[in-house]
């Protein structure tokens, strides 16, 4: 299995744009691409649910509470009923800067 990850942060005309940064009360959206060459996975568990070479795609929103730096664990994705078979995304470091308002 591949586990990606990726960042986007909501702009102010609502659309999404790729983070190359971060700010303090950001709204950012996380997508978890998992990729698999195995026929029939259907349970599959992420951490941070599938089936020949298949992709699913999960996304969730978080806002950005803090500044300063800090490290995200991989994003874990594994086969229910067979936890041998799992992916793990890289681990980042993020750094996070005040909000534009507070410059």
């Amino acid at each position: 299995m591949r586990v990606t990850r990726t960042y986007e942060v909501l702009q102010d005309d609502n659309t999404w744009k790729a983070a190359s940064e971060l700010h303090l009360g950001d709204i950012v959206r996380i997508s978890l691409i998992v990729t698999t060459k195995r026929a029939g996975c259907r349970n599959v568990a992420i951490e941070d649910n599938m089936g020949k070479e298949d992709s699913f795609q999960t996304t969730y929103l978080a806002r950005v509470v803090r500044t300063g730096e800090a490290t995200t664990p991989p994003a874990k994705t594994e086969l229910m009923y067979e936890p041998q078979v799992y992916g793990l995304s890289l681990s980042e470091r993020l750094f996070i800067t005040p909000g534009k308002e507070e410059k």
